[in-house]
């Protein structure tokens, strides 16, 4: 089951989406959407979910409760305002390929280095990278 949302002007995304147990996509890219419920991905179901796609939003963060999704292989959160990822983001040891081009990045999470399924890691655009 996948859900597409892009180019809706949302500014958040349904609170039903964390209900959806066979979930193993969401993508609501080119939308308004300013931040993601922590409940989003907390306490919930959500163990096949494989790809989550924001790209082109107005994220200025990432709820810590995405490093409860086990599955997670595929994170597209480009063209954003992220500054900083959760620490949590190092338990997603499924992710294959992060694009996180075009944010206001300063630092990106220690142990990603370790992931052995990481193919692609795109940071291009984040200017303040250190």
């Amino acid at each position: 089951t996948s859900i597409q949302g892009g180019h809706n002007c949302l500014s958040t995304i349904p609170r039903t989406v964390s209900l959806m147990t066979d979930l193993m996509a969401l993508s609501f890219p080119n939308n308004c959407i300013k931040e993601i419920p922590k409940e989003a991905f907390e306490g919930h179901d959500l163990n096949k979910l494989q790809m989550l796609r924001f790209g082109h939003n107005q994220l200025t963060k990432l709820p810590s409760s995405i490093g409860n999704l086990s599955e997670l292989g595929l994170l597209f959160m480009t063209n954003n305002l992220l500054e900083q990822l959760p620490d949590s983001v190092v338990h997603n040891r499924r992710l294959a390929e992060v694009d996180l081009s075009f944010n206001k990045l300063k630092l990106v999470p220690e142990g990603w280095a370790s992931f052995q399924e990481l193919e692609k890691l795109i940071l291009t655009g984040n200017t303040q990278i250190s």
